[in-house]
C-alpha cells in the first residue's frame, strides 16, 4: 500500500471542509443545498489536481516565480519540450499541458470565451517565435 500523500490528504479534506463549513455557517442550505455541495467541492478537487503538483516537488513557495513565466524560466524549466522519460514520452512545451486557457485578449469583455480550452496565442504576432523561445527571452517582466 502506497504512503498516505499529501495531495490525497488535501483531496479528502476539501469535500469535508465544505460540508463543515455550510452545516456551521449556513445549516438550511447545507441540508437543502447537499448535493450541489457535493457536485461543487469535487469540482474543486478536479481543480485541485489540474494544478498541484506536489510528488514534482513543485509548488509556489518552491518557485514563487511560475506566474507568466516573464520574470523566471519557471514551468519551462522542465516543460522544454527536451525532458524525457525512459519510455521516450516528453514533457510537452504546450501551455495546454497544465492549463486551460478560457480566454485570451485584452479586451476587458471576452469576446472568445471557451469552457473547453483555447490553444495560446501570442498577442503580438511574432509568427512561431513563442513555440520555440522561452518568453523570459524577449520579456523582462518590467
Amino acid at each position: 500500500m502506497a504512503p498516505y500523500s499529501s495531495t490525497q490528504a488535501a483531496l479528502d479534506s476539501i469535500p469535508k471542509i465544505m460540508t463543515t463549513f455550510y452545516q456551521e455557517k449556513y445549516p438550511a442550505v447545507a441540508e437543502q443545498k447537499k448535493d450541489l455541495i457535493a457536485k461543487a467541492a469535487e469540482e474543486i478537487r478536479d481543480q485541485y489536481r489540474k494544478n498541484f503538483f506536489p510528488e514534482m516537488g513543485a509548488s509556489w513557495k518552491v518557485y514563487p516565480n511560475n506566474i507568466g513565466h516573464m520574470t523566471d524560466i519557471g514551468c519551462f524549466r522542465c516543460h522544454d519540450g527536451k525532458h524525457v522519460s525512459a519510455t521516450g514520452k516528453v514533457i510537452a512545451k504546450d501551455c495546454n499541458s497544465c492549463h486551460t486557457i478560457l480566454y485570451q485578449g485584452t479586451d476587458p469583455v471576452p469576446v472568445t470565451l471557451n469552457a473547453g480550452g483555447l490553444p495560446f496565442q501570442h498577442p503580438v504576432d511574432v509568427g512561431d517565435a513563442w513555440k520555440e523561445t522561452n518568453c523570459l527571452e524577449c520579456h523582462t517582466g518590467q
